[in-house]
């Protein structure tokens, strides 16, 4: 296996983090570009942004502060490292927000991007570029399982960026050659999250005391992915550039879960707690499993973590956070 540079933009963040933990461990060379702009609530989401600054640096993986937004910046960070990936996460990570304020969402999601296209495009490097994008782009699916090439048709701001991102890469592919790679995650869960995921916010408001809202009777369909799952799908495509270059790739586990099957694991972890059930947010699409044959097939992705184990991992890990 060829080593790799890798620059990760918004590599502090929740995805970049975790990813660029794995890929140091696999041997790969990496850069971490980060404006440290989050929406931290509360004492304990700090301290999860200081434990990934310190575990970045454990392993040595430079850490710089770049808004993306400014393509002189980050064209300067991409001639002095030379990297031969770059993978972009930058953005507001979190549907809800983007809902509330979608300047920003925009600003932080598209326009970064936008910043990091230009840059690529006045460098006229060869640079294998990787998109973080999201299963929210289908909007409501239109099916129980979809695939890379289904219709997409988002409902709300996030999953319109997302998806604005993807045309513009396809664009700035044809018209100036930047060889890409679309990643569609879904519904992640594990360590150090501060993103508000309803994974994350179960087992936070259980330990807090407090009960739990469940969105209508429990029977919600996600296609819940564990980090390490993602983080070894990113490795293949990253790792295979003659076969996943110009693709687009579901990164899922790739079987969609019910919002009960949450709590029945929930309840076998910490007894009982109060559940109230809430209407249906409009601007949450309907979601359902995200098909993963083509990187199967193609790259030998095999999601290891489901959900039995996986959210119990999540589950001890909050634990022994509060010991």
């Amino acid at each position: 296996m060829k080593k790799k540079k890798i620059l990760i933009t918004g590599g502090l963040g929740f995805i970049g983090h975790h990813l660029s933990l794995y890929l140091a461990e696999r041997g790969h060379q990496i850069k971490v570009a980060d404006c440290f702009y989050h929406h931290i609530t509360n004492q304990q989401y700090n301290d999860f942004i200081i434990e990934r600054i310190t575990l970045l640096k454990k392993k040595t993986i430079p850490l710089e502060i770049v808004d993306v937004r400014n393509s002189d910046r980050i064209l300067k960070l991409i001639k002095d490292f030379e990297p031969d990936t770059l993978i972009h996460l930058a953005a507001t990570a979190n549907a809800s927000l983007c809902h509330i304020d979608p300047n920003e969402g925009i600003n932080m999601g598209l326009m970064s991007f936008c910043g990091v296209l230009d840059a690529l495009k006045k460098l006229g490097a060869n640079v294998h570029t990787i998109y973080f994008s999201s299963s929210m782009v289908y909007g409501n699916f239109q099916k129980t399982e979809m695939r890379e090439n289904d219709s997409v048709d988002p409902i709300n701001v996030y999953g319109a960026s997302k998806l604005s991102c993807e045309i513009l890469l396809k664009s700035y592919s044809r018209s100036y050659g930047i060889p890409f790679s679309i990643i569609r995650p879904s519904a992640l869960y594990g360590e150090r999250c501060i993103n508000r995921r309803i994974t994350q916010i179960f087992i936070e408001n259980i330990m807090q005391g407090k009960g739990i809202k469940v969105v209508g009777s429990g029977q919600t369909l996600l296609d819940f992915t564990d980090i390490r799952d993602l983080c070894q799908g990113t490795s293949l495509v990253i790792e295979n550039p003659t076969k996943s270059t110009n693709q687009t790739f579901n990164i899922t586990f790739g079987n969609a879960r019910c919002i009960s099957d949450l709590l029945d694991i929930l309840q076998k972890e910490f007894g009982k707690f109060s559940i109230e059930h809430i209407p249906e947010n409009p601007t949450t699409p309907r979601r359902g499993t995200l098909v993963i044959d083509k990187v199967v097939e193609l790259l030998g992705y095999a999601p290891c973590h489901p959900l039995e184990s996986g959210y119990r991992d999540l589950i001890r890990w909050y634990k022994n956070q509060s010991l």
